[in-house]
């Protein structure tokens, strides 16, 4: 899971929706399909720890849509993210692996 941190929610709220938008609101706007696709679209199948999503050149997410990776940066087709601080990668969870981000990728 490549999960965006909530001040990545709050900025697509602002892009989105304006100046006073909240990430709360940005997914109060959404329909379910959109919000479905736009959360789909943070999950990639299988576990990847940061050394997999970096070798990687592109990663098939949930949607069936694929991101690249350049580098440490998470390529989404209309919007890129960064790989956060160590402490907040490779947090190893039951059924994978989470990834903090600091933005929101749009399929």
């Amino acid at each position: 899971v490549f999960a965006p941190t909530n001040a990545a929610f709050d900025a697509a709220a602002v892009a989105v929706l304006g100046a006073r938008a909240t990430g709360t609101d940005l997914v109060d706007a959404l329909d379910k399909e959109a919000l479905t696709d736009v959360l789909l679209y943070h999950v990639s199948p299988g576990e990847r720890f940061s050394e997999d999503v970096l070798a990687a050149e592109r990663i098939r997410m949930m949607n069936k849509d694929f991101t690249l990776v350049d580098g440490t940066t998470i390529v989404g087709n209309s919007s890129a993210a960064s790989l956060l601080a160590p402490d907040l990668i490779d947090i190893d969870a039951k059924n994978g692996v989470i990834h903090a981000i600091d933005y929101v990728l749009l399929p």
